[in-house]
């Protein structure tokens, strides 16, 4: 198992079983399908390296945000959310790991929520993430769903 401290709390997942991780990797395919769209102008924005580049690159991504949610709706995206973030378990202040619970871990710390989720995924999926993180359609999906609410390490 793959662990991690965010915050002041540590985090441990392991690797989901097949048909989990397949039905997460459709689930998530989906999500950001309509999005997929923006991603060109947000990668030749990002290679710019000044302001307006910046700009154009986070204009792109609040589009293909957006787009994503309105696919799969605010509950279907929290839903998946979810799921990602509850495949871990949590550090305890008993010393006991535990499953993470979305609903109340992380009241006034959607920062935290948000490095979990991102965390989980790239442990999950790390082997499609290799070399160039725009290197196939798991790849551009990760890309993606991590832009939103994207928060800095």
């Amino acid at each position: 198992m793959a662990e991690k401290k965010i915050g002041s709390r540590e985090f441990k997942v392991g690797p989901m079983t097949a048909p989990d991780a397949y039905k997460l990797l459709c689930e998530m395919i989906a999500i950001t399908g309509s999005a997929a769209q923006y991603l060109p102008s947000m990668l030749s924005a990002a290679k710019k390296d000044d302001a307006e580049g910046s700009f154009l690159a986070d204009v792109g991504a609040f589009a293909a945000c957006s787009s994503m949610i309105k696919e799969v709706g605010v509950e279907g995206f929290l839903d998946f959310k979810r799921k990602v973030i509850e495949s871990a378990m949590v550090k305890r202040p008993s010393g006991a790991y535990e499953s993470v619970l979305f609903d109340s871990d992380f009241i006034g710390d959607l920062v935290s929520a948000e490095k979990l989720f991102e965390w989980v995924l790239e442990e999950q999926f790390a082997p499609f993430l290799k070399g160039s993180e725009v290197s196939g359609p798991v790849a551009l999906s990760i890309m993606l769903i991590r832009n939103v609410f994207r928060t800095l390490s």
